[in-house]
């Protein structure tokens, strides 16, 4: 690989006929961590994760499709977890790798990146998967009614829902500190990865195909977590060839602002073995 596609700052590749975005950060071996697919831009991960994976190592943070700084694509059929992981395998190749060392991934993005490590087993030595969505029960409702008509309107329906994925709520506050004063901290069209994810042709098969990971993995979450309740993740794990799963208790989706010794005591070391 050459240095200037994995300098520091803002990087652009082309996957599918469209222009992809993702940041570098850090300094020393490299991780790549996975953002949602939703609408949430990927500075919620470089702000709120970023400070600590950061200190040992250079994370390459990628943006889906029609997220963050990510082109929109003109079918909004392809805004789908599977799709999302062919740009992930793009990723890859454009950055020189035969496979991932590391490959993380929090919420839709871990449903991302547990599936590419499912597709291409070869092609992950080690997965770190964050508060993983298997289901998000709790935003059924947005689901119903079409998600927000805005960017406007889903940064402030995102003021609500927010609450939702915390055990403390008066700490819900710090991912919009994360997301505020960059040019799309969400975009509302993204939306659609949700309700396409659902239908049936698209639906991932996490616990099925578990076992094809060869990744030795870890999957931390919140034992409050609405989203993506640790019974799935346990099922996830016990199919899996070589996983450990962690829970930590009273927090929900965003462990990290929750609770921050025992997760970054978690994880960090993983990393590092």
């Amino acid at each position: 690989m050459t240095t200037s596609i994995l300098s520091p700052g803002s990087h652009y590749f082309q996957s599918d006929g469209l222009q992809l975005h993702y940041a570098v950060r850090g300094q020393g071996p490299l991780a790549v961590l996975q953002s949602v697919g939703w609408g949430l831009s990927g500075a919620y991960l470089w702000n709120g994760l970023g400070p600590h994976l950061e200190r040992k190592r250079t994370v390459v943070y990628l943006e889906p499709r029609g997220n963050g700084d990510s082109e929109k694509p003109a079918n909004a059929s392809t805004m789908t977890a599977k799709t999302m992981m062919d740009d992930l395998d793009r990723l890859r190749v454009h950055l020189g790798l035969e496979a991932y060392p590391t490959l993380m991934g929090h919420s839709h993005g871990g449903a991302i990146a547990l599936g590419y490590a499912q597709r291409f087993p070869e092609r992950v030595c080690k997965l770190a998967n964050l508060d993983y969505a298997a289901c998000l029960s709790k935003m059924g409702e947005v689901f119903a009614a079409g998600g927000s008509q805005s960017d406007e309107n889903f940064l402030d329906d995102l003021s609500t829902m927010v609450n939702w994925h915390f055990s403390d709520v008066s700490k819900a506050y710090l991912l919009l500190r994360d997301i505020a004063g960059i040019a799309h901290p969400v975009v509302a069209s993204a939306f659609q990865t949700n309700q396409n994810d659902a239908l049936e042709r698209n639906k991932l098969l996490h616990i099925a195909e578990a076992g094809r990971v060869q990744a030795k993995t870890l999957l931390l979450l919140g034992e409050e977590d609405t989203s993506c309740p640790p019974e799935d993740s346990q099922a996830v794990a016990e199919a899996m060839q070589d996983a450990r799963i962690v829970v930590i208790p009273s927090v929900g989706h965003f462990a990290w602002y929750e609770a921050l010794e025992p997760f970054w005591g978690t994880l960090l070391p993983f990393l590092d073995e």
